[in-house]
């Protein structure tokens, strides 16, 4: 005799409560699943500043380490109406075999363009104290121009720079001077301040 099967007549589905329970579970769920996503994309943001502007800074601290341990004299000032920041080093040519032949280093902070910059200009002053033709930066000669050269970009992030110079020892015994450079940058909305101190001591400061 052939069974017969029947189909169960519990087809009634999830309940109102079940429902609600099951939406609430995903909702808890979904939040938490969104919040690691957000903190680890913070993270992540964070981070990755910090390593941009630790491999930027230290670029222009190593470039102005190797100029100023033999510079004789160096300075700082705002180019023109731009409002950009300059400071420059009169040190050995490093391209030239004879420590002789001296330069002026110009490292410029291109404010609208957020890049650091930087050239090396002729030894055409007879002494650095006479002081140096900032506006000689901003002018279409190739030969001089450092504000917009893309083949003078030193580091990016960059809004300033800064320098001081204090002498080491006395008029007497001199030890040269300690130059202290600030850097001001920024990454992904967060300001950062670069304190580097170098040895100048060959620098007599005023």
């Amino acid at each position: 005799m052939r069974e017969k099967n029947y189909l169960s007549s519990d087809n009634s589905g999830f309940s109102l409560v079940e429902l609600l329970v099951s939406i609430l579970i995903m909702s808890v769920v979904t939040g938490i699943v969104v919040t690691l996503i957000s903190s680890s994309r913070i993270a992540y943001t964070e981070v990755k500043a910090e390593a941009v502007v630790q491999e930027e800074s230290e670029t222009v601290r190593t470039f102005i380490n190797e100029i100023a341990i033999e510079a004789r004299d160096c300075g700082k000032a705002l180019v023109g109406s731009s409002g950009d920041h300059c400071i420059w080093f009169y040190a050995p040519d490093n391209e030239s075999d004879n420590k002789s032949n001296y330069c002026y280093y110009f490292i410029l902070c291109e404010t609208s363009n957020r890049v650091l910059r930087y050239k090396k200009y002729p030894n055409t002053i007879t002494s650095p104290s006479a002081g140096l033709d900032y506006e000689a930066l901003l002018v279409t000669n190739e030969s001089t121009k450092v504000a917009g050269d893309p083949y003078s970009l030193l580091a990016e992030h960059v809004n300033g720079i800064d320098l001081s110079k204090v002498l080491s020892g006395d008029a007497t015994h001199n030890t040269g001077s300690l130059i202290t450079v600030n850097l001001l940058m920024d990454f992904a909305e967060d300001d950062y301040n670069k304190h580097f101190v170098f040895d100048g001591r060959n620098i007599i400061s005023e």
